[in-house]
Parts: C-alpha cells; structure tokens; sequence
C-alpha cells in the first residue's frame, strides 16, 4: 500500500477518533480494577534494585 503523507495522516487522525470512543471506558474499567487490587492486596513497594529497571 501506498500513501501519500496527507493520506496516511488522514487515515491516523480517524483511527484516534475511534480508539478515543473505545478505549475510555476500558481505562474506566482497569482503573477500577486496580484500585480494588490495592484495597485487597495493597501497595507495591518495590526494592531501590528493582525501581532502577
């Protein structure tokens, strides 16, 4: 395939119009899910080694 840069970016700026409707609610849900991670587990504490990678 090919295209010229207008085209491709074109075709970008659509295809985030939709990623925006979809993934909102799938953010929604993981920070839910993570802030109940937390309430039952609780905080990762990582090690000095570990925070460097």
């Amino acid at each position: 395939m090919h295209l010229t840069y207008d085209e491709a970016v074109d075709i970008s700026l659509e295809e985030i119009k939709v990623m925006k409707a979809i993934d909102e609610p799938l953010w929604e849900e993981l920070d839910r899910k993570r802030e109940e991670y937390i309430r039952i587990h609780g905080e990762v504490e990582l090690d000095d080694d570990e925070e460097d990678e």
